[in-house]
């Protein structure tokens, strides 16, 4: 049955709300501006990245701004990048979600939704030491190759400089090279420098987050080769999945059986859009299928983690539930779309001078991207828009 109200509505109102917040929270400073958000351990902190810092905030910004024209998301936004900009916040770390990389992505937004092509070179010139770096310890989207290889591509989309590509090239080919084949199929360890550790399923550090990024420079370069490594991990992760809730769900690590979450980082939402990436890349019906199997579990589980958040909550979980959408026009994926839209909702946290967002815990709040209000906002512009605004760490 379809819901009640719109979803754009709905979309509208929890948009604005999160910029209110984030507009409240602000604080500019002789470097920019910056927001005091929540490190993993949930202490009040000023941190550079996307994962809990800084520099995600501006990615909701900038496209709160292309939705809706407000100058003030666009000048908040350019900022939050600059507070991110200078090197002695990032030491040694370009990765995607924890390092320098986050404030490229932010950059590189701005550059797109203001066609201002001075910020695409502020994005160039921060992105020129992960182009020139090799590649490793660390094989994962958050913080390892597979997350590079995306922003990579991203730059190479945007500014056209062929090394972007080559050098994106040269962390799957390293991915390649450290895969593990045995009798679980193809997956890697999350440190090659620890092989003996974690080795993952999931999209955060595991099987499909490194498979996702081999269909981003799939559908870049038109290459076979890495196009046959997503095939076979899409084969791999096929065989290590369980029936779960009426679809399907995967363990989080490789060689276990049970079924501890079902949220983006680990479990069906998140390998569910690897392999809607997989069918949207390769074409294969079985893909789609299995990506619809993860959304009937991930609809199933609900508002397991009991918050709206990217990483383990509502808004991630929620966001195959738009892909299988884009690529279905299936109303029932928007339908479940929305309400978990509505659900996430129910975190704002009312106050006099306006709305806070819960973070991952009850009774803390923070701004950030893949923990906070940040990335909760960006999936309400996307329900507003499926088509328009896509996941922007993917």
């Amino acid at each position: 049955m379809p819901l009640a109200s719109p979803p754009a509505d709905t979309a509208r109102v929890g948009a604005d709300s999160v910029f209110g917040y984030v507009l409240r929270t602000a604080e500019t400073t002789p470097a920019g501006v910056r927001w005091r958000t929540l490190d993993y351990e949930d202490r009040p902190h000023y941190g550079p990245d996307v994962f809990n810092g800084v520099a995600g905030i501006p990615l909701f910004l900038a496209e709160y701004y292309a939705h809706t024209g407000a100058a003030p998301a666009r000048e908040l936004a350019l900022g939050g990048a600059r507070w991110c900009e200078p090197p002695e916040r990032w030491g040694d770390n370009d990765s995607l979600c924890f390092g320098r990389g986050g404030a490229v992505l932010a950059w590189l937004r701005l550059a797109r939704v203001t066609g201002d092509g001075a910020l695409l070179a502020r994005a160039a010139a921060a992105a020129a030491r992960l182009a020139d770096r090799a590649p490793g310890p660390v094989t994962d989207f958050l913080g390892g190759a597979a997350g590079e290889v995306i922003l990579l591509v991203r730059l190479w989309e945007a500014a056209g400089d062929e090394r972007y590509l080559a050098a994106a090239q040269r962390r799957a080919a390293w991915l390649e090279a450290h895969a593990v084949r045995d009798a679980a199929g193809c997956h890697w360890p999350m440190r090659v420098d620890a092989p003996e550790g974690w080795a993952l399923w999931g999209f955060a550090h595991g099987a499909a987050g490194i498979g996702h990024a081999l269909l981003v420079l799939a559908a870049a370069t038109g290459q076979a080769r890495w196009a046959d490594l997503a095939r076979e991990v899409a084969q791999t992760l096929r065989r290590a999945a369980r029936p779960d809730r009426g679809g399907l769900n995967w363990p989080a690590a490789v060689g276990a059986t049970d079924l501890p979450r079902c949220q983006w980082c680990h479990g069906a939402p998140g390998v569910g859009l690897f392999y809607a990436k997989a069918h949207e890349v390769l074409g294969a019906a079985a893909d789609l299928q299995t990506a619809e199997a993860a959304g009937e579990t991930t609809y199933a589980y609900g508002d397991v983690r009991r918050n709206p958040s990217q990483c383990h909550g509502l808004a991630g979980n929620a966001e195959l539930f738009l892909d299988l959408y884009r690529l279905t026009r299936a109303p029932r994926w928007l339908d479940r779309a929305h309400d978990f839209a509505r659900r996430a909702l129910a975190y704002r946290v009312p106050g006099p001078d306006g709305d806070a967002w819960q973070a991952d815990a009850p009774g803390a709040t923070s701004p950030d991207y893949l923990c906070g209000a940040a990335g909760v906002g960006h999936f309400f512009l996307r329900l507003a828009a499926p088509e328009a605004v896509r996941m922007l760490l993917q």
